[in-house]
């Protein structure tokens, strides 16, 4: 049903809830009716099966569907996911921060099902409203800052929200020698600006031609082979892209609140950086 690393994911974020007096004192008290790891392990289920609160009843899990909804709100309520995300991303940063040479970014699309906020209109996506999940992450994979919000906000308005972000959050970080590599949607000025005045480094994208077939323009826009070499290592934000998308939850929005709905892909995502990083403790 989970894997022995989504056990040993479990087992870390019980560690985290039993050090802080906040979390301890609300998940652990005398009238709980499940074991906190048991409604961990189903809302981990529910978050790769994408299966509905109402058919939980149906899973051999021994736990009622309303249950785990109310679990799940009590989590989002007061923000467990997003408190624990900076505390594990905050003490691997402070860990890895000399090393952490380059950064990759991608935003991709969410088809929207039942969702009534942060949610619109894009091209690619015709049919359905959408939301648009953006990502930030490092050589080693690990994803550094996400944010979600309307699909038809442009990529380079949203890394730079992110930008700032990221610069507040790990100073560490602001030693002017970091480069950040996307695709041509990143080609902007406003981009290469922020990250000046945050001190974090340089954009290396693919160029945005612009529907020109000046000759002249397009030979301006040629990138160095520094430059091209970087942008073959882009694969490692795709990857990151379809690991959350492999999650069901994640994949079609029916959460009625974006609220909700973030919870699921923060949970992905402590997921995916607890694959790529395990147990910090271990390594301070």
């Amino acid at each position: 049903m989970i894997n022995h690393t989504e056990k040993k994911f479990i087992k870390y974020i019980l560690s985290y809830i039993n050090s802080s007096e906040k979390f301890s004192s609300l998940f652990n008290h005398h009238k709980q009716k499940y074991l906190i790891e048991d409604l961990f392990t189903a809302l981990i289920f529910k978050l790769k099966t994408g299966i509905s609160y109402n058919n939980f009843s149906y899973i051999n899990l021994n736990i009622k569907g309303s249950n785990l909804y109310y679990f799940h709100k009590k989590l989002v309520k007061y923000n467990f996911f997003e408190e624990f995300f900076d505390y594990y991303i905050k003490n691997y940063v402070e860990n890895m921060h000399e090393h952490q040479k380059e950064f990759y970014m991608d935003s991709t699309l969410i088809a929207n099902k039942l969702g009534i906020d942060l949610a619109t209109y894009n091209v690619q996506l015709k049919k359905h409203k959408s939301s648009k999940v953006s990502i930030v992450i490092d050589d080693y994979g690990v994803p550094i800052d996400y944010i979600i919000t309307n699909s038809n906000n442009h990529d380079a308005s949203i890394l730079c929200d992110q930008i700032t972000t990221i610069a507040k959050k790990f100073p560490e970080l602001c030693t002017n020698n970091k480069v950040f590599i996307g695709d041509a949607g990143y080609d902007s000025s406003r981009i290469s600006n922020r990250l000046k005045e945050c001190n974090l480094g340089t954009l290396i994208c693919d160029k945005n031609k612009r529907n020109t077939k000046d000759p002249e323009k397009l030979n301006k826009l040629k990138l160095d082979l520094y430059s091209k070499m970087s942008l073959k290592k882009r694969s490692k934000i795709e990857h990151t892209n379809n690991f959350l998308k492999q999650h069901r939850t994640v994949n079609v929005r029916y959460e009625k609140y974006s609220k909700n709905y973030n919870s699921f892909i923060l949970l992905a995502i402590i997921k995916l950086a607890f694959t790529k990083i395990g147990i910090i403790e271990k390594y301070i």
